[in-house]
Order: structure tokens, then C-alpha cells, then sequence
């Protein structure tokens, strides 16, 4: 009983903590920057709120690609791309607490909202007649 007791009192806490503005934040840099190393590329967040026990919302939210080759930089010069892949003005994600106390993290549902994202358009070339 005590054990259980103990661990209820160490998630209560936890979650106490998360709702910390400073705490939020820290951990958002933290978990963006490991996805950042393992994606070529940079993930930014404004501001990030953790609601009730099973949501996380993010504001401004940015991934900018960090890849370069001689195409990416011929399209970004001569047809205005940008290195900035996706850009939304709120990310809501929505999870399973238990399971991520487990140690797994499974999604249930995304949100976004003011998203903007890079898309190209290939168009082949016309064929010579003949």
C-alpha cells in the first residue's frame, strides 16, 4: 500500500510541477532539441501548455530543415523557397498518460490550426514530337 501511495504522490507532484510556465518551457527545449539532432533540421516552440493530464498545446511552432545540396539552393534562390518546412500558429496533441508513464508514447489525436506548409509541385517535362 505504501508503495502505491508513493508513486500516486510522485505523479501528483509531477503534474503539479508541468504546470509551471518555467518548467514547460524547459522541458519543450529539451524534447525539441533531441528531435532536432535526430531530423536534420530545427524545431522551434513559443509557448507550450500542458492541459489536465493527457493534452499538450503549442504555440508557434516552426520546423526549419537544415539539409543542403546544390537543388534545395538553386529552388530557394530562383523560385523563393524557404528552408522552413512546416509553421502552424497551435499544435494540440493529445496522449495517454498512463502509457507514457510507461515509458511508450502513443498519439490520439493532432490538432493544428494557422498551419502553413512547404510543397513543391513536380511538373514533367513536355515531350519533344516525334
Amino acid at each position: 500500500m505504501a508503495v502505491l501511495v508513493a508513486l500516486l504522490t510522485i505523479q501528483v507532484a509531477t503534474l503539479i510541477i508541468l504546470q509551471f510556465p518555467r518548467v514547460q518551457t524547459f522541458a519543450a527545449q529539451t524534447v525539441t532539441g533531441a528531435i532536432s539532432e535526430k531530423a536534420n533540421g530545427d524545431i522551434n516552440v513559443g509557448k507550450v501548455y500542458i492541459v489536465f493530464f493527457n493534452r499538450i498545446l503549442v504555440k508557434d511552432v516552426s520546423i526549419v530543415s537544415n539539409q543542403r545540396s546544390p537543388l534545395l539552393d538553386s529552388l530557394k534562390s530562383n523560385f523563393g523557397y524557404s528552408d522552413t518546412l512546416l509553421r502552424c500558429d497551435k499544435l494540440s496533441v493529445s496522449f495517454d498518460m498512463q502509457d507514457l508513464l510507461g515509458g511508450e508514447l502513443k498519439i490520439k489525436k493532432v490538432s493544428v490550426s494557422g498551419c502553413s506548409q512547404a510543397t513543391s509541385k513536380c511538373t514533367p517535362r513536355p515531350r519533344a514530337p516525334g
